[in-house]
Parts: C-alpha cells; structure tokens; sequence
C-alpha cells in the first residue's frame, strides 16, 4: 500500500442466494471513503462510507460500480438498496 491509499473491507450480496454475504477487498485512495468514524489502524479498522456508482436497483438490491476493483467481485457488487446513501451536494 502507498501513503494515502487504504484497505476497505466491504460486505456484499451474494446475488444468486441473497441471504449470504460475500467478503469483499479493494485498495482505494483515501478520498474514496467518506464519513469515517475513527482513525483506521493497522488491525483496527474504522467505519465509514466508501463512494461508488449505482448502476441498477432491483428486488431490494442495488448493484454499485466500485472505485478499483476488488477481489473477488471484480469491478462492482450488489448490496442491499437500503444501504446506498446519497452524498450531500450531489
């Protein structure tokens, strides 16, 4: 990892049995992640908000466009519709 550049750890939805997550990965630049609650650590993460894209939103889902792409999802993910929040100003 570079100076500025952190590890999130996300939880997605798996979207063919939506009733199991899937542990998700990626290294983004620090101004990716919004709201954090905390100062990450090293084995002590902090809370916040990662930025992404919403591509689509259906049967409770919302598939998001991630900033890098991340292991093992790829480029984007489903996770729940209820957790994607609109950035003020946007």
């Amino acid at each position: 990892m570079f100076r500025g550049e952190w590890l999130v750890h996300v939880d997605a939805v798996n979207p063919q049995d939506p009733e199991n997550k899937i542990r998700v990965q990626l290294l983004v630049d620090e101004s990716e992640v919004a709201d954090l609650q905390g100062t990450p650590r090293r084995h002590q993460p902090a809370t916040g908000w990662l930025r992404v894209s919403l591509a689509s939103k259906a049967k409770g889902l919302a598939q998001v466009v991630l900033p890098q792409p991340a292991i093992p999802v790829g480029e984007s993910m489903f996770i729940p519709d209820r957790l994607v929040k609109q950035e003020a100003g946007t």
